[in-house]
């Protein structure tokens, strides 16, 4: 990039209830069927640019909200 500029490209990905469950169809999570669910999809496009510009091309990926077994509500 020009000037010595850099992109250090990470994804966060939220795992909150208040994107309805991920089995639901209605959920931008959905992962019931063989399909890529609209986060999948929004990450690749944008990744697939900005890989480039990543000099390391490692990105970070953190996940936020999740309830990790075993866990009570």
């Amino acid at each position: 990039m020009f000037g010595g500029c850099e992109i250090g490209l990470s994804v966060a990905i939220d795992f909150t209830l208040s994107n309805i469950e991920p089995s639901k169809p209605n959920s931008l999570h959905y992962i019931g069927n063989l399909e890529k669910n609209e986060y999948y999809n929004a990450i690749k496009s944008v990744g697939s640019i900005l890989q480039y510009y990543d000099t390391d091309k490692k990105i970070p990926t953190f996940g936020f909200g999740a309830a990790i077994p075993p866990y009570t509500q």
